[in-house]
């Protein structure tokens, strides 16, 4: 079956290329493994917006889709204007100089977790923008990344497999290319976040 996008089709295909009908109840955790090593290494190029989000307390529980946080705007007519982003430890040195409530300032995020000084006096509409997690397949039929990049996916995948393929000789040719893909994306999301910016492609070496 090809790769056409969705998790089924993934699945058939991981089958197709190991020939191995003893793996096949194993490969959804291939999977599920691969998506974890994804995340770790993968940016997503699908900075969303959230307008719903309400700053009421010294701390807020942002969505669990967040897994950069990129800003945070209020949105009021009367208190309108961007936040500092800053670090845990930032924020701790400015929260000194902010002993009263007030208009928030300054947020840092850790864990999902908005952290906000000065504490607001009230109820501030806000609108953040983050870069999502990636989905997992299991709860999707698809995610972007399946789409736009199903050799991501495909030979991570195999490469978990690898355990159970001993002295297959494919296993290096599968591990090369997942890492060509994830340079290749690394360099696009550059392009995206620094479209003026010339890429710096890693230089190679003979021998």
């Amino acid at each position: 079956m090809a790769l056409d996008g969705t998790y089924t089709g993934l699945l058939a295909s991981v089958a197709d290329w190991l020939n191995r009908a003893d793996l096949t109840a194993n490969i959804p955790d291939f999977v599920k493994l691969t998506e974890a090593k994804i995340r770790r290494l993968v940016e997503s190029q699908n900075i969303t917006v959230d307008s719903t989000v309400s700053l009421t307390a010294e701390t807020e529980t942002l969505p669990a889709t967040v897994k950069v946080l990129c800003t945070v705007e209020l949105t009021d007519n009367s208190f309108k204007g961007s936040l500092g982003v800053r670090s845990m430890q930032q924020l701790a040195d400015l929260k000194a100089f902010y002993s009263t409530t007030g208009v928030p300032q300054f947020c840092a995020c850790v864990n999902n977790v908005l952290y906000l000084v000065p504490t607001p006096d009230i109820s501030y509409a806000a609108r953040i923008t983050f870069e999502p997690v990636i989905d997992p397949l299991t709860t999707t039929a698809t995610n972007w990344l399946l789409v736009n990049h199903p050799d991501i996916y495909l030979y991570g995948t195999l490469i978990e497999a690898s355990p159970f393929l001993r002295d297959d000789p494919r296993v290096p040719m599968f591990e090369k290319r997942f890492d060509a893909a994830i340079l290749e994306l690394k360099i696009l999301s550059d392009r995206v976040a620094y479209p003026n910016t010339p890429v710096q492609r890693p230089r190679r070496t003979l021998g």
